[in-house]
């Protein structure tokens, strides 16, 4: 394979993923790579790979977003506890770290549903 099918076949991939990233199926990306003008084999191959991609990034998005979220909940407590300790007249620091405890929560509980789906669908659709 020469530098030039490198870069032709790093197209298909970019183009495969935009697809994919606006909602398309594997059916409806390889078809419309098959309409592009690619071989069905090769558009199959694709495809799956541009499928698998998208399930790691997601997988990896979800992890992410559970570890932050995680992170938040911990530090919006220790600065409720910090916060209250020192400065027992006000209650600035309730406002201040019941934001960032529900920063968390939010990113805690996308993450958890981001890997519950993936995990769904990867069991619906083994990857090949």
């Amino acid at each position: 394979m020469t530098h030039l099918d490198e870069i032709e076949n790093n197209k298909v991939y970019q183009y495969a993923y935009t697809l994919k990233a606006h909602g398309k199926s594997l059916e409806e990306i390889t078809q419309e790579l098959i309409w592009q003008g690619i071989d069905e084999k090769y558009a199959k191959t694709v495809s799956g790979d541009i499928n698998k991609y998208y399930v790691q990034l997601t997988f990896k998005t979800g992890k992410r977003d559970i570890l932050f979220g995680c992170m938040c909940g911990i530090a919006g407590m220790l600065i409720t506890i910090v916060a209250n300790n020192y400065n027992t007249k006000s209650n600035m620091g309730y406002i201040i770290a019941w934001g960032i405890i529900t920063v968390g929560v939010i990113k805690l509980f996308r993450g958890v549903v981001q890997r519950t789906r993936v995990v769904r669908k990867i069991k619906r659709y083994p990857l090949k």
